[in-house]
């Protein structure tokens, strides 16, 4: 809980990854039975894309979008779930979390996660 809410309501997105690695990793997860039928690889996400297929896409913003998200998502892998591997406040049982099982989660989160935003366009919680 603590390190989700490390992260401001904007990162809904990490949030929910942290969320769905935290319980993927325990044997006897209520949510087992949704995790075993999530994807084991997300082909055709950008934040999964090689350099050569990222300099294929046609649309500058998307490019950069997808450079800022990656760039966040190996940032905080780093900085903040490597060095909780393996000590009291490891969410995730002593099983390494990388870049690659964040961005997993990432990309879990982002294709089966929807916000409810309002006609001004807040979030409503």
């Amino acid at each position: 809980a603590l390190l989700m809410n490390s992260l401001g309501q904007s990162q809904w997105r990490a949030r929910l990854a942290i969320a769905l690695l935290s319980e993927r990793v325990k044997p006897q997860s209520f949510f087992g039975p949704y995790l075993r039928n999530l994807p084991f690889e997300f082909w055709g996400v950008p934040v999964f894309y090689s350099a050569p297929e990222l300099r294929l896409m046609q649309d500058p913003s998307l490019v950069e979008s997808t450079r800022d998200r990656c760039r966040f998502l190996a940032e905080f892998a780093e900085r903040v779930l490597a060095p909780l591997h393996r000590t009291e406040r490891d969410p995730f049982s002593g099983i390494a979390a990388d870049v690659n099982a964040f961005g997993w989660g990432f990309a879990s989160a982002a294709s089966r996660a929807l916000r409810h935003v309002e006609v001004d366009g807040s979030v409503t919680n």
